[in-house]
């Protein structure tokens, strides 16, 4: 979508830390996406997008059509399950929920429970902004830049950027792009813009916000994972 080359072609490919010329790697979309499964911009049986009469769905909810999905194809186990981030959430809880699936599970850069957020735009307008010519073009490009803040430890971005300035010599003491991760953060958010769905980061978002393994399982993180040997 980007055009740029993801994580995972370092990662997935002929003699590759997932080597495709040893396993087979399935790799599905989940429901609430824009970018491939039903989801908020998906047409409902009326003709007109879901939007905001979408279900709000959970990390659980995703792993469970994932699950829907190998039981299909006749797969009971699975090797390894890979994710990160949010992928990293859905690995957990396959691990919790359904602890006979895979024999090992790689969780990266995640966590077993998310802090909530929220943000806003007018022009979100309840969600019923498909084909009225505006979208939340701006609140979905502030949430993307604040997130990717999230993504990058201060120590990364600071190796990476500094206070270097961004093509001028001095700062500019207004409010253009002076330094060279504000433009960088912008580029991030107006990019997204393009290709994603806001309604669709609102209902992923949001499962993320409710993900708490722990609080599936009486409040202890440890009786979550008590039934898997992965």
């Amino acid at each position: 979508i980007t055009g740029k080359p993801g994580w995972w072609e370092r990662m997935v490919g002929p003699g590759k830390p997932i080597d495709t010329d040893r396993f087979h790697v399935i790799c599905a979309n989940v429901i609430g996406s824009c970018l491939g499964s039903t989801g908020p911009a998906s047409l409902a049986p009326d003709g007109a997008p879901y939007a905001m009469r979408f279900p709000v769905i959970t990390i659980r909810d995703m792993v469970r059509g994932l699950v829907g999905l190998l039981d299909e194809l006749g797969i009971a186990r699975l090797h390894t399950v890979v994710g990160g981030s949010m992928g990293g959430m859905q690995a957990l809880s396959l691990a919790a929920n359904w602890p006979d699936r895979a024999e090992r599970v790689l969780a990266i850069a995640t966590t077993a429970r998310h802090s909530a957020q929220n943000m806003a735009d007018p022009a979100w307008q309840g969600g019923d902004y498909y084909g009225k010519g505006a979208s939340p073009d701006a609140g979905l490009s502030v949430a993307r830049m604040a997130a990717h803040i999230t993504y990058l430890s201060e120590e990364g971005l600071t190796e990476k950027f500094g206070r270097r300035l961004q093509d001028r010599e001095a700062k500019s003491f207004g409010f253009d792009a002076d330094f060279q991760v504000e433009s960088y953060l912008r580029y991030q958010g107006s990019g997204f813009v393009q290709r994603f769905d806001a309604n669709s980061y609102l209902y992923i978002t949001r499962a993320m916000d409710y993900f708490d393994i722990a609080e599936e399982h009486g409040g202890l993180l440890a009786t979550a994972f008590a039934g898997t040997r992965a």
